[in-house]
């Protein structure tokens, strides 16, 4: 089955909604995709993957992770925290230290 209209087209429930294939599902829009949940949202799949032309932007209240093709940033309001049974840090270049200590 296939729906094609020239207008506006709006799908609404005042109750739970589902949407199912038995097959693979994709969504396209020649212009910005928005989801938007008041609640919780959630993604499962065995490998998910995220792909953009220029900037990907992870932001939780005053944290961010901004990576580009040119590099990684990651900024925090709070404590950026590692940990592993070992932490690696490869490169090119030193590391450089912090400009100011506490």
């Amino acid at each position: 089955m296939k729906i094609n209209t020239d207008d506006t087209m709006a799908v609404h429930s005042k109750k739970d909604m589902t949407t199912s294939s038995n097959a693979s599902m994709s969504i396209k829009a020649d212009s910005n995709v928005s989801v938007k949940a008041s609640e919780d949202m959630t993604i499962n799949g065995k490998t998910i993957t995220i792909t953009a032309d220029d900037t990907l932007i992870l932001k939780v209240g005053g944290s961010k992770i901004t990576i580009k093709s040119s590099g990684i940033e990651i900024e925090s309001s709070g404590d950026i925290k590692t940990q592993g049974s070992t932490t690696k840090i490869q490169g090119g270049g030193p590391v450089a230290p912090p400009t100011t200590f506490q």
